[in-house]
């Protein structure tokens, strides 16, 4: 994954970049959830998520252009919020999508009121929230065709200290995810 400075400023003109708003784990933590996806997996067919591209989706924005996604930019800068812990305890499978993916049994008010606010202040650049209720997941696999053998897992306390404006470029490879901007705590 490729990262930038916030001075990086998104080129101006026509062109549409696909963007989205993210947290990743630690990288011991990826190497941990990597292991979960295996073991639950073994010997079967499934793509699993490479380590360094697992990561907690806040708002999928899609193609957008330069002034959107220096609005997007700025409306994450005033988010006001404090770091807080993330316990990933439970696996969960999307049969539609057939994703397997990781959760936390618990609801985590502090990402929903991040989650909330960043979809207020996004609106305000024209962005259409999801309908659906935001229910945070790790995708740990994809083209999983029945979900996992076990519901649980050893939990995985992570911490969220900062999330990022990150870039999606999709070729015969899959994805590739460059940082464009990292946003940390802002305290009232």
């Amino acid at each position: 994954m490729q990262s930038t400075t916030g001075d990086n400023q998104i080129s101006e003109g026509p062109v549409h970049r696909r963007l989205f708003f993210a947290w990743w784990p630690s990288a011991d933590h990826q190497v941990a959830l990597h292991q979960v996806a295996q073991k639950q997996l073994q010997g079967r067919a499934a793509r699993l998520t490479q380590k360094d591209k697992i990561h907690l989706t806040l708002a999928f924005l899609g193609p957008v252009d330069a002034a959107f996604a220096d609005c997007a930019r700025r409306a994450a800068a005033e988010i006001h919020w404090q770091p807080f812990p993330l316990v990933f305890d439970c696996l969960g499978w999307f049969p539609r999508a057939r994703v397997m993916w990781a959760g936390c049994s618990q609801p985590v008010t502090q990402l929903t009121d991040l989650v909330d606010q960043l979809n207020q202040r996004l609106s305000h650049c024209g962005y259409q929230p999801e309908q659906r209720r935001y229910q945070p997941h790790l995708t740990l696999a994809r083209k999983v065709k029945r979900g996992p053998e076990e519901s649980g897992m050893s939990a995985l306390e992570c911490h969220f200290d900062r999330f990022a404006l990150v870039e999606s470029v999709l070729d015969a490879e899959g994805a590739h995810y460059h940082i464009l901007d990292q946003f940390e705590p802002v305290k009232d």
